[in-house]
């Protein structure tokens, strides 16, 4: 297929259809260009004999395949895009705003710093955990000197074992001791470097739900601000369960989700506009939707430039991955 460059004018949206699509690019000179649907309406032939033309022409696992790879590029279906990853910037300490790094709906990358607050109360506390561990630290010392003392007194008699064996406890209490200081240390630490929040990941930051001066409490509700990845973006889109069905069932694929490795999509921005990237789809939900039987399909799309933005509609074209056919048949 020609690739079709961004800005290329191409069919309006709601004016495509299989039917459209049958008579643009007959098959007779293009035979990968027949519509999605034709492409089911020969599976149903083929699967309950109903002709002796399909009959005597498929007889294999490869004469299926050749209709999925003479499956038309054309079948359209509504679309949205939504954040590949979107989360809510919160602080794990209490303290006041002194700065604010960021305006709205500015690009940020992650370990960028978005937020610092005052740090005085958590550097005290690194202090005072210094100090702490050094009191242990010199506690250990003595109890260590007092064990070996005893030891060496013991050896020669002029100790009980019970006096022994409270300065060992003594030591390892000590021991003890030191290691909670330690911990309480390491935690001061993480308090004091949590004074200053950062992007969790790349994307586009919010605008801020606070300002300097305010007071940051842990149970707040709102969120400080929200950073949203836009690249990359998923599209979801739902499309008929049906034939994934019909293939499986005739044995041409190992289960209907292997379906979804045979196309790849474009997305219509506008009746005029192509999407430059193309994609293939992902995964698919795990349920149909009850009145129409259509499953959502997922597919991730680069947006390098930010082009596609979470709740854009978009329609969803779908076409023939031909080299996923061909390994198919090599299979």
């Amino acid at each position: 297929m020609t690739e079709i460059e961004y800005g290329q004018t191409a069919q309006p949206a709601a004016r495509i259809h299989a039917s459209d699509v049958r008579q643009r690019w007959p098959v007779a000179a293009c035979p990968r260009t027949q519509s999605f649907v034709a492409l089911i309406a020969l599976l149903i032939l083929v699967l309950t004999g109903s002709t002796a033309v399909a009959q005597s022409a498929i007889t294999d696992k490869s004469d299926l395949i050749d209709l999925i790879r003479r499956a038309a590029e054309g079948a359209v279906f509504d679309g949205r895009v939504v954040a590949a990853n979107q989360t809510d910037i919160s602080s794990t300490v209490e303290s006041v705003i002194t700065q604010i790094h960021f305006s709205a709906e500015q690009s940020v990358k992650a370990g960028d710093p978005l937020f610092t607050l005052d740090a005085t109360e958590f550097e005290l506390n690194v202090r005072s955990a210094q100090a702490r561990l050094l009191g242990a630290q010199a506690d250990v010392e003595l109890a260590d000197s007092n064990y070996s003392r005893a030891q060496t007194l013991f050896d020669r008699g002029t100790v009980t074992t019970a006096q022994l064996q409270k300065a060992k406890a003594e030591l390892a209490s000590a021991q003890a001791t030191m290691a909670l200081a330690e911990v309480a240390l390491d935690a001061s630490r993480v308090d004091l470097e949590s004074t200053v929040i950062r992007a969790p990941i790349s994307g586009i930051v919010g605008r801020p739900n606070v300002s300097v001066g305010a007071y940051v409490e842990l149970e707040a509700g709102a969120p400080l601000a929200r950073v949203v990845q836009l690249d990359p973006v998923l599209v979801a889109y739902e499309e008929p369960y049906a034939p994934q069905v019909e293939l499986f069932m005739s044995s041409v694929l190992s289960s209907p989700d292997e379906f979804l490795g045979l196309l790849t999509i474009r997305l219509m921005l506008t009746d005029t506009l192509i999407y430059p990237i193309s994609s293939k789809p992902t995964h698919a939900s795990s349920t149909l939707t009850e009145a129409a039987g259509t499953v959502t399909l997922w597919a991730e799309f680069d947006n390098p430039q930010h082009v596609l933005r979470p709740g854009m509609q978009v329609k969803v074209l779908t076409e023939v991955d031909e080299d996923a056919v061909r390994q198919m048949t090599s299979e």
